[in-house]
């Protein structure tokens, strides 16, 4: 588990397939601090996605992330016994209902992602443990 002394956050495969060659500074900016200060936020199934994008060096930032302490794995267990969205109607498409739970189950409830329905289904959910939930497309909005 990771340092919650840190600043967490799920990046969707979406987005950090530009890990390697971000081209808008303010995903650049992202990648900076991910790789500085901030905790990534994963599950099983998002880091199979990664591995599907052909990015090598996402798996050289998660390994160094581990090393320092900021990354936290939320397993595949945990993922499945999330019900409080028992209720909630879901927009995304089925594997995406992973990604939005593995937000709701993170620290502070962040995600950064490019996929419309996913980020509607964050925003749209309840407040968890007293925070709101947020979702962009841009890091700018609601990473920091």
């Amino acid at each position: 588990m990771a340092n919650t002394t840190h600043k967490d956050i799920v990046v969707d495969t979406s987005v950090m397939r530009l890990y390697d060659s971000p081209k808008d500074d303010v995903f650049k900016k992202l990648f900076q601090w991910l790789r500085l200060n901030g905790t990534l936020t994963m599950s099983k199934k998002l880091l199979l996605e990664y591995g599907r994008s052909g990015q090598r060096k996402i798996f050289i930032l998660i390994n160094e992330l581990q090393r320092k302490g900021r990354y936290n794995l939320i397993r595949n267990k945990t993922l499945e016994a999330f019900t409080r969205d028992r209720h909630f109607k879901y927009t995304c498409n089925y594997k995406d209902k992973y990604h939005a739970k593995l937000v709701f189950l993170s620290h502070r409830k962040r995600l950064i992602a490019f996929d419309n329905p996913l980020i509607h289904d964050v925003n749209s959910f309840p407040k968890i443990d007293g925070i709101k939930p947020c979702a962009c497309k841009r890091p700018d909005k609601c990473c920091y």
